[in-house]
């Protein structure tokens, strides 16, 4: 009943891998994507990173999901330790990341907004590009509205009308402010963060625990009968 049961933890420890596996080639990709969208032009220097970070996490998640694969697999007590110690280090660490996150929300929105603010009076290339994205998208205008473009004595962009209106003014703008439209979108896709992030870390609290009873049972299994030298089961180790 016990070696049943092991070997059900050993391929579910290997399923669970592959998931592991998918999901770092999905981080990787976000990372991509975002990166190429440059939508970090409205924080500071701390976000600009999150990209890099984001690729980062899915290659070494996928790596590591590897070495998880090969571990159980192959029944090796060093890989598996390897394993497990990292994956424990990487859980402790998501964790942290996601309590920061969370206490630094207020100042994130604060930075968010003024650089909204800066951007729009600048109107340099890559923001003009970025807010005709946000301000189609989001139907908005403006950080509060339309009137920032006529306080900064700008022209009220395209962007902030339906593309039906052959010219854009005060009277035929969206009246939304885009700094109120984008929190709340995020907003809106922290609570799925928030879910998807938590049943990865209760998947990956239970392959830590799975990782450390098939450790436990290799040892059981291959410690050395009174006919099995210590060179033996030395090598069995690896």
């Amino acid at each position: 009943m016990v070696k049943c049961g092991m070997i059900c933890k050993k391929y579910l420890l290997f399923l669970f891998n592959l998931l592991f596996v998918v999901s770092g080639i999905c981080m990787i990709v976000i990372g991509v994507i975002v990166k190429i969208k440059e939508i970090s032009i409205f924080g500071d220097s701390t976000y600009l990173s999150l990209p890099i970070i984001i690729i980062s996490t899915g290659a070494f998640t996928f790596l590591l999901a590897f070495l998880g694969c090969c571990g159980a697999i192959k029944e090796s007590i060093c890989k598996l330790s390897v394993f497990g110690i990292l994956m424990l280090v990487l859980l402790i660490c998501q964790i942290a990341g996601i309590i920061l996150a969370f206490a630094n929300r207020g100042t994130m929105d604060a930075v968010i907004k003024d650089n909204m603010n800066s951007t729009l009076k600048d109107q340099k290339e890559a923001a003009v590009t970025a807010w005709k994205y946000m301000q189609a998208g989001f139907h908005c205008c403006g950080v509060d509205g339309p009137e920032d473009y006529l306080a900064d004595k700008l022209d009220i962009p395209r962007s902030c009308c339906e593309p039906s209106e052959e010219d854009c003014s005060k009277d035929k703008a969206f009246r939304n402010g885009c700094y109120d439209r984008l929190v709340a979108f995020v907003n809106s896709k922290v609570k799925i963060f928030a879910g998807v992030g938590g049943i990865v870390a209760a998947v990956e609290l239970v392959s830590v625990i799975f990782t450390f009873c098939l450790i436990s049972y290799i040892r059981e299994k291959n410690k050395p009968s009174a006919s099995q030298s210590s060179e033996d089961y030395n090598y069995n180790r690896y």
